[in-house]
């Protein structure tokens, strides 16, 4: 088990760029690239000669790949803040047609 004071230095490590020696694992032929010292995940491209995409894990064992990589690139994010940047325009949108609507019932109300 990780204790608390282990994730803290490695999150620490990681708001500062500084990664442990890790891999990079292509998803498509499986190859696996061992990063060497002073190496980082970010000094790679995330496309596998072969195609594929690569992705960093600390250990091949599995579960233990880097839960930060793909969680962020992942498509259910993007299609969560696609879809949050359309109800933020939904909601302004909303928002200055009652404006309008209130000011030209005010006027009407003020003409008589």
């Amino acid at each position: 088990m990780v204790s608390n004071n282990e994730i803290k230095q490695i999150l620490s490590e990681r708001r500062q760029g500084i990664f442990r020696n890790g891999y990079l694992v292509c998803d498509t032929c499986q190859g696996v690239y061992e990063l060497k010292d002073g190496e980082k995940p970010d000094d790679f491209s995330e496309e596998c000669e072969c195609g594929g995409h690569l992705s960093y894990t600390r250990t091949l064992e599995l579960g233990e790949e880097d839960p930060d990589e793909d969680f962020f690139d992942s498509p259910t994010l993007n299609w969560l803040s696609k879809r949050r940047n359309i109800l933020k325009i939904r909601i302004v949108l909303s928002t200055i047609t009652f404006l309008f609507i209130g000011a030209f019932l005010l006027i009407m109300i003020l003409m008589k």
